[in-house]
């Protein structure tokens, strides 16, 4: 039985063996395409320019101020091939599931990006759909083991997840698998669920319409994202969190660009000021304000991409720490103060931007509120926000 829409999702199926192949689509690729080589192309040009100008000084301070010019184009040229080649590849490639003899096979290619994976039936307690972390609305296939920990099926690239697929995709691809492997379908607590299913021209299901899904009378699965980690020790309860996010790319561009800027504006006028003499290095303070506002950009980077928050609730208080890079407060908080917790949504905006991340808030006793994650850093997905709030109020004895 085959099944072939027009979004690029192919299904084939035997009674020994099934096979879902789906294209990566464009939503994701335009984008990476179009800023990859420009950033390459623009910081190759520097990088030449540099070569250039460092034959013909002779002069020793002139050239290792050129020289720590360089690194800064040389770096942001890499990036901008990284970028490209995220790009061609999601241009080019197809993911394919093969699922015989009680095992699934996750392939993509032709171009290497994600690792060939291969999952036992034995580690399949559950399949369900849940928001993708992506630059656009898609959804993730995921998966729950015997320990109740999710894990993204398919695997992902810098937090990002390949091939997209839309909520009825996912859904279908969710229903093959769990009739083909034997799965009984459990509701998952923040699960992604699909309203009214849309009818596809060409659709067959061996000549007979899908039946209704029994109700689920069953409390629903807490599946511990992916993103979290969780460790019970003689000294507490563990939850740890990366920071790591899609945001992380606006960030990185805009700390990007900056830097490149500011520093380049910044050289070129002390070297100036070195060769024709004068005082052409006093335009590089002009530059001062734009530098720190670029290193601290840098540093927010770097703090997503290295930090991690821990939750850590042991038997007279909640301990609320982040690392390695301090960017907010820790907190030490008696679990006697605690009265409920509770989940805000923010906005984050400025001229040309406005987003909304959630945070998780404590309220304690004589009215006082701390909000744990009080910046957009340390983002929380939708499925991260209704774990923590379950996992933690169950911890903290809070459930009614």
């Amino acid at each position: 039985m085959s099944y072939t829409p027009n979004s690029g999702l192919s299904i084939d199926e035997s009674t020994q063996k099934l096979t879902i192949t789906k294209k990566w689509p464009l939503s994701n690729t335009l984008i990476f395409i179009i800023i990859g080589p420009l950033l390459a192309g623009f910081c190759s040009f520097l990088v030449l320019n540099a070569l250039d100008s460092l034959s013909y000084n002779t002069n020793l301070a002139t050239r290792f101020i050129g020289f720590i010019y360089l690194l800064f184009p040389i770096f942001f040229t890499l990036l901008g091939c990284l970028i490209s080649y995220i790009g061609i590849s999601s241009f080019f490639n197809t993911t394919t599931i093969t699922v015989e003899e009680n095992l699934i096979r996750i392939q993509s290619g032709p171009l290497p990006l994600l690792k060939e994976k291969q999952i036992p039936k034995e580690q399949l307690k559950q399949i369900f759909v849940r928001s993708a972390q992506s630059l656009v609305k898609s959804f993730q296939l995921s998966y729950i083991d015997p320990t109740h920990q999710a894990h993204s099926l398919l695997g992902s690239f810098l937090t990002l997840s390949f091939p997209d697929f839309n909520l009825w995709e996912a859904k279908e691809i969710e229903r093959r698998l769990e009739s083909f492997l034997g799965i009984s379908d459990q509701v998952v607590l923040g699960e992604e669920q699909l309203a009214n299913r849309p009818k596809v021209a060409g659709e067959t299901y061996s000549g007979q319409v899908e039946p209704p899904k029994e109700t689920v009378v069953s409390a629903p699965i807490l599946a511990c994202p992916e993103s979290l980690f969780l460790e019970e020790t003689v000294d507490g309860f563990h939850v740890f969190k990366k920071w790591r996010s899609p945001s992380i790319l606006f960030y990185g561009m805009v700390a990007i660009f900056l830097n490149i800027g500011t520093w380049m504006f910044a050289i070129n006028s002390i070297q100036t000021s070195i060769k024709k003499g004068g005082e052409s290095y006093l335009m590089a303070l002009f530059a001062i304000p734009f530098m720190i506002w670029g290193l601290w950009m840098a540093r927010v980077v770097f703090a997503m991409l290295m930090n991690t928050s821990t939750f850590h609730i042991n038997h007279q208080e909640l301990v609320i720490s982040s690392g390695p890079i301090r960017v907010f407060r820790n907190y030490t908080i008696p679990l006697n103060e605690i009265v409920a917790l509770e989940v805000l949504t923010k906005k984050l905006s400025s001229k040309n931007y406005i987003s909304y991340y959630k945070v998780l808030a404590l309220n304690l006793s004589q009215g006082r509120q701390i909000e744990v994650n009080h910046n957009s850093m340390m983002t929380l997905t939708d499925e991260e926000v209704i774990y923590l709030q379950e996992k933690l109020n169950r911890k903290l004895g809070l459930l009614t």
